[in-house]
């Protein structure tokens, strides 16, 4: 709950550099440090209130007070916090114990104000420097990012379930190559009920501020302090915001007010501008690619160039000061072999323009993606860089830090970053990032069971073939995988289904690389997995194929939409060859259900002693409207039964009572056995 609590906050706010108060006293922790002391100047202190109100329902974490302040003036910046939080749960204490508060060493100053806890009415301090730990966070180190970011840690002692814990800091600085392009959010409610939530922000005198709301706007006050302009709220009983899961990336549940200064998009490209100059040269390795692509038509160049930042330049960022924002030279790049998503776009955009394309850096938010147009014109709303190529009156989006793509470029879907920022010369407005015309994204799944006469023993093939971004998808979890690894894998899921079995064949894969088509071939022998259902046999083939586009969401009564894969199509065919004398005692027909934006048919055949079973799934839209939640999931269940279809084959007369006569000798056995005991 706190983590959330802060973690919400601190998304919000883009950290900035500030003139460090008066009255503090360094702490130092081998090459950092970190401060305690009294709040800065322009604070506006508040009181935690003395009793929570009566409510019906209790829950097992309070947040007293989230009140959050901030300096913006002369350039400055300074982020003010105070939290007070209560848990009612013994799973919860420790969470309550903990202090970790991150910060940027680079550009920022940590000072510590208060750590308190109040019981039976009373505050008990519990600031003790010399117990605050200072260490190297890197949380995306894994991801290949390493940020520079420090955490300042400390471990309550003797907090117990009832008490009120209070932690007031301020973080102050900023980087400088934002240059102030930032916006301030004020997240109003969680996913637990608040008691007071308040906020203020100080700008100069005469800016220009700007606002914007998510969720339904509430009061404000506006008014000067001295020298300064002042927007504040305080808002009181504020109910807990259920956040249902299973959500789109651009939608957030949790209610919030934007401030900055006024800015436009504009504004934003003519900061990022100078951050991508023209590169006069290339290394002489690349130059000499160049031309060797020169004799290709314009986009199979662009393809060339961008397969060589994907799979080449591998993925890692440093960003510490400047490097968050203004990527390293195209030479530096080539020579380490490496770089993060501002360091592989700047070196591609420099390729296609050497080559006579038209291309620029474009900014976006993995985070927000469509739901920037919501966002107030900041450079803190991006926080990814990809590739704009215009050819023809056309645009393309690339993104050089993604791997395993292929095909032609003309069918790469970039849509899930939603709108895009291009920096250049000109730009003043968020363009959308849509998908290609006649993207075809695909899996195919072909099983094809080939039963011995007397239905014991299956031949089972299976083709299953990818199509597009499932293609890359596949792609790059093969590139990660040893094949004797992703062998054993499939082989486990087979017995998992069927039982025993033995390779026939082994794995084996086959690629169209122009038309991105992953084609994965697998064969096995089955040895019982025909189940005896009276005089039939029932194979049990379920439409696995289907199953990542029909996963039910974790709640039903929602306001908010539910997030989907992209558009696509995903079929699983069941072929069944029957030996001679055998039946499909199965009726022919077709089946269709609708559940919001996706769609399902299943079709039985028999044709010429093959009985054939297509199941096929149409994803139309990457998410469902909140208002078709229920239509959606009611048609869900109906496909996951439908997708369980059993196919019932008859033996034929004399297997029958061959089988028959076995089970009567194995039964009057097993009598004569009992009776001779």
């Amino acid at each position: 709950m706190r983590a959330l609590l802060i973690a919400l906050l601190l998304l919000a706010s883009a950290p900035a550099w500030s003139t460090q108060g008066s009255g503090t006293t360094e702490h130092q922790r081998g090459e950092f440090r970190f401060h305690t002391g009294p709040a800065p100047g322009f604070v506006q202190a508040r009181d935690v209130p003395e009793a929570w109100p009566d409510a019906p329902d209790e829950e097992p974490w309070r947040t007293w007070l989230v009140d959050h302040q901030v300096d913006l003036r002369d350039g400055r910046y300074a982020l003010y916090e105070d939290l007070a939080y209560q848990p009612l749960s013994t799973e919860l204490v420790g969470e309550a114990a903990r202090l970790d508060v991150n910060f940027s060493p680079d550009f920022q100053r940590l000072v510590l104000h208060r750590v308190a806890l109040r019981r039976d009415g009373r505050w008990l301090d519990r600031l003790d420097p010399a117990k605050v730990s200072l260490v190297r966070r890197e949380k995306r180190f894994e991801q290949d990012l390493a940020d520079g970011t420090i955490a300042a840690l400390l471990v309550l002692e003797d907090v117990q379930v009832g008490d009120v814990v209070r932690v007031t800091y301020t973080v102050e600085g900023s980087n400088p190559v934002m240059a102030g392009s930032l916006a301030e959010g004020f997240t109003l409610a969680w996913n637990a009920p608040s008691l007071v939530r308040a906020g203020r922000a100080v700008f100069d005198r005469d800016a220009e501020v700007a606002l914007r709301w998510r969720g339904e706007p509430r009061p404000l006050k506006r008014g000067r302090d001295g020298g300064s302009q002042v927007v504040s709220f305080e808002y009181r009983n504020i109910p807990a915001v259920l956040n249902p899961g299973d959500i789109p990336s651009w939608f957030n549940p949790y209610p919030r007010l934007q401030l900055a200064r006024e800015r436009s998009w504009a504004d934003v490209v003519a900061w990022a501008l100078p951050l991508y100059p023209n590169s006069p040269a290339l290394p002489a390795e690349l130059e000499q690619r160049l031309a060797a692509w020169q004799s290709l038509p314009p986009l199979a160049r662009a393809g060339a160039a961008l397969q060589l930042m994907q799979e080449d330049v591998r993925y890692f960022g440093i960003e510490m000061g400047d490097n968050t924002h203004r990527p390293q030279p195209p030479d530096v790049v080539w020579a380490r072999r490496y770089g993060d998503c501002k360091d592989k776009t700047y070196l591609l955009v420099q390729m296609l323009r050497r080559m006579g394309l038209e291309a620029e850096p474009a900014l976006v938010s993995t985070r927000l993606g469509r739901a920037l147009a919501d966002e107030l014109p900041a450079a803190s709303a991006f926080n990814h860089v990809i590739v704009r190529l215009r050819h023809e009156g056309k645009s393309y989006w690339l993104d050089p830090t993604l791997t395993g793509q292929r095909g032609d470029i003309g069918g790469r879907d970039l849509h899930d970053y939603g709108l895009a920022l291009p920096v250049v010369a000109g730009a003043d407005a968020l363009v959308p990032v849509q998908a290609p015309e006649g993207v075809r994204n695909e899996v195919v799944v072909v099983e094809h069971f080939v039963p011995d006469q007397d239905g014991k023993a299956v031949e089972l093939r299976v083709q299953t073939t990818y199509r597009g971004d499932r293609a890359d998808d596949v792609r790059r979890s093969l590139q990660a995988r040893r094949p004797e690894q992703v062998a054993r894998n499939s082989i486990d899921y087979h017995r998992k289904r069927f039982g025993e079995l033995t390779v026939v064949d082994p794995l084996s894969v086959t690629e169209d690389e122009a038309e991105n088509i992953l084609v994965v071939h697998e064969r096995y022998r089955l040895e019982d997995p025909l189940e005896p259902s009276g005089r039939t046999r029932t194979l049990a083939a379920y439409a696995e194929g289907l199953t990542s586009g029909t996963s039910l969401p974790d709640r039903v009564e929602r306001d908010a939409p539910i997030g989907l894969p992209r558009p696509a199509t995903l079929r699983h065919e069941i072929l069944v060859d029957l030996p001679e004398g055998w039946v499909l005692e199965n009726l022919p027909g077709k089946k269709a259900i609708q559940g919001g934006p996706t769609s399902y048919t299943r079709q039985l055949d028999l044709d010429n002693r093959r009985a054939r079973l297509v199941h096929e799934l149409q994803l139309a839209s990457d998410h469902v409207p909140a208002g078709q939640a229920s239509e959606y999931v009611r048609g869900l269940r109906e496909m996951r039964e439908a997708m369980g279809l059993k196919l019932q084959l008859g033996a034929p007369t004399e297997l029958r009572d061959s089988n028959r006569d076995r089970r009567l000798k194995a039964l009057l056995r097993g009598a004569l056995e009992d009776k001779e005991e």
